[in-house]
């Protein structure tokens, strides 16, 4: 999910600088000196606010649609099915040997019936989520923590290093250490002192993609960033009493079994003592709901491990948290880079700006793929877990039953194929213009008559985009004249999987954004269009753009970069012209697909014709922005498509109801559309053209100098100037 990220200036930063002016009177007798470094000062912190204040308004401009919000919203609902799904899965697993856990299928029951509980209970996380506009369970410093569990500083220091010193402990005798818990905490504990405090810089340093909280004098420009953790925050308290129901869950099995009581008051008893009602945050003020999750760790500690101050068990809850909403710690270069867009440098401000979300986009890419056969195999994902310098694959313990999941959503893709009630994605631009002509929606299902969109339903949109492009490479393979000798399966599949992986998973956002910073770097010339395009883009925010896409539900054509700005802004978005397909006349905008991100078409309003092309094969291009040689303008290019567009489709409707076509083979019904489309554009071609010539001074001495170049008679005929 969309999460904001640390705010800027910081009231650490601030008492710092305080700090360091209050250093100055004890070194410093000379005042004007002491003047003149407070005023640097504060002109460095204007500079840093104007500049915090400027990404913060970016920022949320790409988050104002309610597509993010959309999104965020059934991203969770997914998560919630499939991870008491992998625990069943799981558990058989455990059975037969497959795997080494200890899951039970109660566990699994226990985790679906916690997300049925106290709805309303949980609201409190999503209105201080709101409220504060950042991240409900981060600690930023050591000082923070102290604060909170009313310790030391020294204290806080030591129970993080006790605490990660016995996750250590045990995740090395997990993997078959023969060294004993105590042996193994006092080699953790033996690390260098800067070795302990990497570590707890890491525990503390919780990297978001943004936080406004910080950021002050934006009032309701921070609105949709808010909402946009109020739904995460929300999220996060549900999974975090899921993942407790599970605890509680094995315990209770564990128990019953040594005889300590039955198991259903045994789960009902450790959820209680878990969640203590009276510890539930009684206000939406960050500071409550501080002490409410501290209370949650000592209560966790006391049942759940060895005593209060033991902080595995609620880092593990926070974990699984982080992990089903997308914000699972980075690391290596991603670390660094998501780091270093908020070091207050202009640098750092440009990474903001052009790569404005980086650990959400990634989180999705890792927990997508875990579910697509052998691909998490071959790169298993890694995460950063409490206790461990360096980051751990995913066990095999996790990763077997999602495999197995996922196997079984490619079985039933591939079958929805077949019976024509699932999409994939385009694979080109080319293919996108024809498929909107088709009126086929890209990354959909079919439910009824309605095809409705999984292109944002993560993490399965990633696993059902490549089952369904796999399964197309397949058919296409098969369908194949060429010799059996002459094709190769593993290298058409391996294609098949990588146009899968470019477009589901390298086109993610913030890949994108990465991608065009360093192409501008390499190659300014060619990319600089698009580059352009994306520096442009914030100075029309999300929620602009949609409200523009909602008064006009024409789409428009837009060839320049100022064009496609104007296409985003109510009014101005009305007077560019409309945009024509091949055929079937003007393009009319999805009002789900604007709304929500996620387009829902009925397929009983295609046209026979759409039907007839869908099914034949035929491709029929539109004409491009060059006629006879000569570059139109976008006025005069969309006066161009409209008029094939027209002739196209009159053309096309008369040949599929004539009773020779109808007789016909699929192969003689292609051919026939064929003709019969490429005959209508020559026609507009010579139509427009001689209309242009006539109309048009300037196109008709463009068109007369392209000719004579043509024929090569440029040395015996002069071109004429604009001015002739």
């Amino acid at each position: 999910m969309l999460m904001a990220s640390k705010g800027y200036i910081t009231s650490a930063c601030k008492d710092s600088m305080e700090s360091y002016i209050n250093a100055l009177d004890f070194v410093l007798d000379d005042a004007e000196t002491i003047k003149a470094v407070q005023q640097s000062l504060k002109n460095a912190s204007k500079y840093k606010q104007a500049m915090d204040i400027g990404l913060a308004a970016t920022i949320n401009g790409y988050l104002s649609g309610l597509a993010t919000l959309s999104a965020n919203m059934i991203s969770p609902f997914v998560q919630g099915v499939l991870r008491p799904l992998t625990v069943a899965v799981g558990a058989a697993t455990d059975k037969l040997g497959m795997t080494k856990g200890d899951r039970g299928l109660r566990d699994a029951v226990a985790m679906v019936q916690a997300q049925l509980e106290s709805f309303g209970a949980d609201l409190i996380f999503f209105k201080a989520g709101f409220r504060s506009g950042k991240p409900l369970d981060i600690r930023t410093t050591v000082n923070a923590l102290a604060n909170t569990q009313n310790i030391s500083v020294i204290e806080a220091r030591q129970k993080i290093i006790d605490s990660a010193a016995r996750a250590f402990a045990d995740a090395e005798i997990a993997k078959g250490s023969t060294q004993s818990a105590e042996e193994l905490a006092a080699v953790f504990k033996g690390k260098p002192k800067e070795k302990l405090d990497e570590l707890i810089e890491s525990f503390l340093g919780e990297n978001y993609d943004y936080i406004t909280s910080n950021v002050k004098g934006l009032g309701f420009i921070n609105y949709p960033t808010k909402a946009i953790v109020a739904i995460d925050e929300y999220s996060k308290a549900r999974f975090r009493r899921m993942k407790i129901a599970e605890l509680a869950s094995r315990k209770a099995r564990k128990d019953a079994d040594a005889g300590k009581g039955k198991y259903a008051d045994l789960l009902d008893e450790y959820k209680k003592q878990s969640l203590v009602i009276n510890d539930f945050p009684q206000n939406t003020s960050y500071k409550e709901i501080q002490k409410s999750l501290t209370s949650l760790e000592k209560n966790l500690g006391r049942v759940f491990g060895s005593s209060e101050d033991d902080m595995i068990p609620y880092e593990t809850v926070k974990e699984f948290a982080l992990d089903q909403t997308f914000q699972s710690r980075l690391h290596g270069i991603l670390d660094s880079i998501s780091r270093a867009r908020h070091n207050g440098t202009p640098l750092g401000a440009a990474f903001t700006f052009y790569v404005p979300f980086i650990k959400s986009p990634w989180n999705i890419i890792k927990e997508g793929t875990t579910y697509v056969p052998v691909l998490p195999v071959i790169a298993r994902p890694k995460y950063v877990k409490f206790g461990e310098n360096k980051p751990i694959p995913m066990t095999k313990d996790e990763l077997i039953p999602r495999q197995i999941i996922g196997g079984s959503m490619f079985l039933g893709v591939m079958a929805m194929y077949d019976a024509g009630r699932i999409t994939g994605a385009p694979r080109n631009a080319q293919e996108a213009q024809e498929w909107k002509d088709k009126g086929i929606q890209p990354q959909s299902i079919k439910i009824g008559d309605t095809w409705i969109s999984y292109a944002r339903v993560e993490p399965i949109a990633t696993v059902f985009g490549i089952a369904a492009e796999l399964k197309r490479s397949w058919d296409e393979y098969q369908e194949d004249p060429r010799p059996s000798e002459d094709k190769d399966l593993f290298g058409e599949t391996t294609i098949a999987l990588l146009t899968g992986l470019k477009t589901h998973i390298l086109q993610k956002s913030f890949v994108e954004g990465l991608a065009k910073m360093f192409d501008f770097a390499s190659d300014p010339v060619s990319t600089g269009s698009s580059f352009v395009s994306q520096t442009l883009r914030p100075l029309t925010p999300a929620i602009v753009n949609q409200a523009a896409r909602l008064l006009d539900t024409s789409e428009r054509q837009a060839t320049t970069q100022l064009e496609k700005i104007q296409q985003r802004i109510p009014i101005l978005r009305e007077q560019l012209p409309k945009d024509y397909g091949s055929y079937g006349g003007a393009r009319e905008r999805n009002l789900s697909q604007t709304l929500t991100g996620m387009g829902a078409v009925k397929d009983s309003e295609r046209t026979e014709l759409q039907r007839e092309v869908e099914y034949t094969g035929v491709k029929i291009s539109r004409p491009q922005k060059k006629l006879k040689s000569v570059e139109l303008t976008n006025d005069q290019l969309a006066d161009y498509r409209e008029l094939s567009s027209d002739l196209t489709t009159k053309y096309l409707n008369s040949v599929i109801k004539s009773r020779n076509y109808q007789n016909a083979t699929k192969s003689q019904k292609r051919r026939y559309l064929e003709i019969m489309s490429s005959k209508a554009r020559s026609k507009a071609r010579e139509v427009f053209a001689a209309q242009l010539a006539k109309t048009d001074p300037e196109f008709a001495r463009k068109f007369n100098n392209e000719e004579i170049i043509r024929l090569g008679l440029e040395d015996r005929i002069e071109l004429k100037s604009p001015s002739q």
